[in-house]
């Protein structure tokens, strides 16, 4: 029995490619194909496929100021709350070594991530 055609913008592949086609990337299509005669109707395709995705035009946009602002500023915030979850799982040795380490280093900031590390450590149940 013959397989069910899906439309190539409901495809895995297109789902996958969907941020590095519409955020300002540079795409580079591969496709693989077999030689075999049973396997023409796949690789024919597969080549159909990757045509038609080579064909899709992408308007480049430069990204604002503000956009970039807002991007880092979810960064940043991505950062401190992954930060706060370590401080909370971390052994208090390990958090202490962690700290230390923090204020010996020359990172700019540090200051900051020492006392986040600080507030956000959960108390100790070691004996």
């Amino acid at each position: 029995s013959r397989k069910a055609r899906i439309k190539y913008r409901d495809s895995k592949l297109t789902l996958l490619l969907k941020n590095a086609l519409f955020n300002n990337a540079a795409v580079v299509m591969i496709t693989a194909i077999h030689p075999g005669s049973q396997f023409m109707s796949e690789s024919s395709n597969s080549l159909k496929y990757a045509q038609r995705a080579k064909e899709v035009k992408v308007a480049l946009e430069a990204p604002s100021a503000e956009t970039e602002e807002a991007d880092y500023a979810a960064a940043l915030k991505e950062a401190y709350t992954a930060i706060a979850h370590i401080g909370q799982i971390l052994p208090e040795s390990v958090h202490n070594a962690v700290v230390k380490s923090l204020r010996a280093s020359p990172l700019s900031g540090k200051h900051a991530f020492v006392s986040l590390l600080k507030t956000l450590r959960k108390p100790s149940h070691d004996t």
